[in-house]
C-alpha cells in the first residue's frame, strides 16, 4: 500500500509519535529503552567464555537468576493490583530513590504497574530497603510475560 509505515502516511504518524514520546518519557525517568525492530536480525550474539563474577551483575539482596520464585509468590505474581497500590508502590519507588515521594519520575512506573502490577510486586517493593532492591523488584515481577528468573 503506498505510504504505508511511513512518517508520513496516517498509519505511521501515530505510531511514531507514540514511539518518540515513549522513548522520551522513559528517559527522562532514567530508564534504559530497548527498540527491537521487526526483520532486523543485526543483534549481537554474546561473547562466548564471558563470564561476569558472582554476584557482580545483580543487586545486593535480588535473589540469583537460577532462583524459582516460591509457591507464595507465584500465586501473588497472578493477583492483580488496583491504581492505589501502583501509587502507592512508586512513592515507595520514589523514597527509596532519594527523591520526593511524589515526584513525577514514577510516572512510567505508575504506567507499567497499571498493566502489569501484581501483589508479589508490591510486597517486594514494600520489603526493599534501597532503590537497588526497588528496581530488582521491578525487572523481576513487571513483566508481560511472567516472573523474570
Amino acid at each position: 500500500m503506498k505510504g504505508e509505515g511511513t512518517v508520513g502516511s496516517r498509519k505511521g504518524l501515530p505510531r511514531a509519535l507514540l514511539l518518540v514520546a515513549a522513548a522520551v518519557a522513559a528517559v527522562a525517568a532514567g530508564v534504559v529503552v530497548v527498540v527491537v525492530l521487526r526483520g532486523r536480525s543485526g543483534v549481537p550474539e554474546p561473547t562466548s567464555g564471558f563470564s561476569p563474577a558472582p554476584g557482580s551483575s545483580r543487586e545486593a539482596g535480588a535473589p540469583p537468576p537460577s532462583q524459582p520464585l516460591s509457591d507464595v509468590e507465584l500465586r501473588d505474581f497472578r493477583v492483580r493490583i488496583g491504581h492505589e497500590e501502583c501509587e502507592s508502590g512508586a512513592r515507595r519507588v520514589n523514597t527509596l530513590e532519594g527523591r520526593e515521594a511524589t515526584d513525577p519520575k514514577a510516572g512510567p512506573l505508575i504506567s507499567v504497574c497499571l498493566r502489569y502490577g501484581n501483589v508479589a510486586w508490591y510486597k517486594c517493593v514494600l520489603r526493599a530497603d534501597s532503590g537497588d532492591k526497588a528496581v530488582a523488584c521491578n525487572h523481576r515481577l513487571l513483566n508481560p510475560d511472567g516472573p523474570a528468573p
